[in-house]
């Protein structure tokens, strides 16, 4: 469970927010103050029992930061409980007498079920005490992430409906809505407990796929409620315009309808006023009238005996071909029921086969009791109706018909256009029906939306929020998950440099334990190079010294062949001398760098050539344009002087020449050494630089053959080259480029 070292002040005062606008509420309800109950009059109220579920879940969160684990769960039971029973009572549709429970609602505005919390309030309150007892219970697998993310999707949804006026984002179906407050409330809630379930895990890794899944939810469950939302909301104003378009053609039919029926009520009237003399009233008055009502068919005088007496007929299609048979059946049924009641009759009907709608006015014509017959007059349905419709693009956009209790008897549309229309989800939603009433009987117009209608008005707005929703919440998955991976590869990472740095630090440790060895091998190398050149060269010299004393001995009777062997002796004597102290110049190599001097080219190269004990007949010859230069003396000695040794030392012959050339180049400088003795052979260019190789028999030429394996250690230990040109035949050419004096000390400094 979740132990913090001290209690962190932010949740707490986010809860005591909580709680304070709780209270408030709480206090409205009794002060019946509506302003803290719903902050404005166009807005849901926040109920009582939601504060006091609000109360139950601050004090339940607050118990969990500080470790009161009974009293956190008891009240998060608790919670469940009271916001679990009024979800119930929707689901059962009954009211189980919890709403009251506490406070008789009063303030019914947005409220069908007075005092009851909206559905999606009740769930919200339910996931909050799951996820509080969750975390009590350590319960992790991100069920308490995914919980509060619900919690605050279904919050914001209802926050963001307030600000966009799109009241079906907080309000579902029938049931009560969610108060802007409730939702302010729930977003606290879900961040405080968030927090606390990531404090909780703090130790836990974080960087698991799985962790992703309760924003992807959360972010899903906002932009599936807002499409819906919207699409509701679009519904709910297409329902409104068609409820008002109803009521609006309901009042014209009807105003026209009575407007018709009193205009034929004074017809009937002069007609019985004329009684007597009828067909002169008829002649006179009824031909203007029959001429400016298009929807007119005919206008008809019935004596008592139900016989036609005057009539007056519009061809229509040959409609009236058989107007008086027609209008003799359409009206005999009814003559008994005129008689009795003695008022205005309607009666619908159809002609030419049922394919025409008819709609016929009797009015009975009564003096002092007798019967002297009906005046009827005969409409056009679909001619009529259309009339009394001011609204010129009303058929264009809705679908309209009238109908009796008898059944339909007028339709403006064909029975394919319903069929298709219907298709539309929407269809049955937004349809309306109102009655009227017209001389006693019962008429229904029914208003229903064309597909064009719907299509109009249905915005394509939703449908894009929610492809755009899905696509950013699998956009957000997936950068969420690169963002998993990279701190998995960053922790993976930091492990390997982890590790790196150990092994770097062992092979520091083992670098210095071998430098500490190094250094003791080369001070026991020092030693053996100082027995060799003292304690092995005294015995030598003492052989040497021995052999003069032998000569000087037997100077007058030594044979020739006793003074060859003994110089043989002297020789080899000198070999291993020699020999003595090659080796120990080549264990110094890359150890002494000697210091750096400014020397001349010329002098320098020259003094080795005379030191090199060359005979009286060979020539140097020098040749540089440069004045100094700044290098390590000791190591370029050695190289130059073992050069110009081995061109002196393997030349065949006493007269040679030497041309040793120096150049200044842009990162070293170039010494070519050539010679005009007999060459060296190219398949031994590499073989002359191994240790102990001559290419000559050393009893001819006097030399270690370490020579030129001291100047490849020296090349090599100095990153300088050098290049051997020669045919075997006409000389040798050594070209050897030597660093200048920056990268001098970068190799020496990196050396010691």
């Amino acid at each position: 469970m979740f132990v913090p070292s001290k209690v962190t002040p932010i949740p707490i005062t986010l809860l005591s927010v909580v709680a304070f606008i709780a209270l408030t509420v709480i206090t409205g309800w009794y002060l019946q103050e509506s302003l803290l109950i719903q902050i404005s009059s166009s807005f849901v109220p926040m109920q009582f029992n939601t504060a006091i579920c609000f109360l139950l879940a601050a004090l339940t969160t607050i118990s969990l930061i500080l470790q009161k684990k009974t009293l956190s769960i008891s009240l998060a039971i608790i919670l469940i409980v009271l916001a679990g029973l009024t979800g119930f009572q929707y689901i059962i549709g009954q009211n189980l007498g919890i709403d009251q429970l506490f406070m008789e609602a009063y303030l019914l505005v947005h409220s069908p079920n007075p005092g009851r919390m909206g559905l999606s309030t009740s769930i919200c309150f339910v996931l909050i005490g799951i996820s509080v007892i969750a975390e009590n219970r350590t319960i992790n697998l991100g069920i308490i992430k995914h919980l509060v993310m619900i919690v605050i999707a279904i919050a914001l949804l209802s926050f963001i409906g307030y600000l966009g006026n799109i009241n079906t984002a907080y309000v579902w179906g029938n049931m009560s809505g969610m108060a802007v407050h409730t939702a302010f409330n729930f977003i606290i809630l879900g961040l405080v407990i968030f927090l606390v379930q990531v404090q909780h895990n703090k130790n836990i890794e974080h960087n698991k796929p799985w962790h992703i899944a309760p924003i992807v939810t959360s972010s899903l469950i906002l932009f599936l409620g807002f499409w819906q939302s919207l699409e509701s909301f679009q519904i709910q104003l297409m329902s409104k315009q068609i409820q008002k378009s109803t009521e609006a053609v309901t009042k014209s039919i009807e105003l026209g309808f009575n407007i018709q029926n009193a205009e034929i009520e004074q017809f009937a009237i002069l007609f019985k006023e004329n009684i007597h003399n009828p067909k002169t009233v008829l002649t006179d008055n009824m031909a203007n009238y029959f001429n400016s009502h298009n929807a007119v068919l005919s206008i008809n005088w019935l004596d008592e005996d139900n016989q036609l007496q005057w009539s007056i007929t519009r061809d229509e299609s040959n409609i009236a071909t058989n107007t008086q048979s027609t209008i003799q059946s359409l009206v005999t049924p009814s003559i008994k029921e005129i008689k009795s009641e003695q008022e205005p009759f309607i009666v619908w009907g159809n002609m030419m086969n049922n394919s025409v709608a008819t709609y016929q006015v009797l009015y009975p014509l009564f003096e002092l009791d007798k019967y002297y017959g009906a005046f009827q007059v005969t409409f056009l349905t679909n001619t009529l109706i259309p009339a009394y419709l001011t609204e010129s693009d009303i058929f264009a956009t809705h679908l309209i018909s009238l109908d009796t209790d008898e059944g339909n008897v007028f339709r403006s549309f064909a029975l394919d256009t319903l069929l298709e229309a219907k298709k539309h989800a929407a269809f049955n939603t937004i349809s309306h029906e109102q009655s009227f009433s017209m001389l006693g009987q019962q008429l229904t117009l029914k208003l229903q939306p064309s597909v064009e209608f719907m299509e109009d008005n249905l915005s394509p707005i939703p449908k894009f929020i929610l492809v755009i929703g899905v696509l950013m919440s699998f956009l957000i998955a997936y950068a969420l998950m690169m963002r998993v991976k990279e701190r998995q590869a960053y922790q993976l990472s930091e492990a390997n440099q982890q590790k790196i740095i150990s092994i770097q630090k062992q092979a520091i440790i083992k670098h210095e334990k071998l430098e500490k060895t190094l250094t003791r091998s080369n001070e026991e190398l020092d030693k053996f190079a100082y027995i060799a050149s003292h304690d092995l060269k005294s015995p030598l010299r003492g052989i040497a010294q021995v052999v003069s004393w032998v000569e000087d001995d037997l100077k007058d009777t030594i044979s020739d062949e006793t003074s060859g062997h003994l110089k043989l002796i002297k020789n080899r004597i000198e070999r291993l001398e020699r020999l003595l102290n090659d080796l120990l110049d080549y264990s110094r190599v890359g150890r002494l760098h000697g210091d750096f001097k400014n020397i001349a080219p010329e002098e320098f190269i020259l003094e080795i050539f005379q030191l090199s004990n060359p005979p009286a007949e060979f020539k140097c010859v020098i040749n540089t344009d440069i004045q100094t230069i700044e290098t390590l003396h000791v190591p370029l000695a050695l190289i130059i002087r073992n050069l110009v040794s081995n061109a002196i030392k393997h030349h065949d012959r006493k007269d040679g020449m030497l041309n040793i050339t120096v150049k200044d180049q842009s990162e070293f400088i170039e010494f070519i050494i050539k010679d005009d003795g007999p060459g060296i052979d190219p398949k031994y260019h590499e073989k002359v630089f191994e240790v102990f190789q001559t290419l000559n028999a050393r009893d001819k030429v006097e030399g270690s053959g370490i020579g030129l394996s001291i100047i490849r250690k020296l090349v090599n230990n100095y990153q300088a080259t050098l290049n051997l040109d020669s045919d075997g035949l006409n000389g040798s050419t050594f070209i050897l480029h030597w660093p200048k004096v920056q990268r001098l000390h970068e190799v020496k400094n990196a050396s010691e």
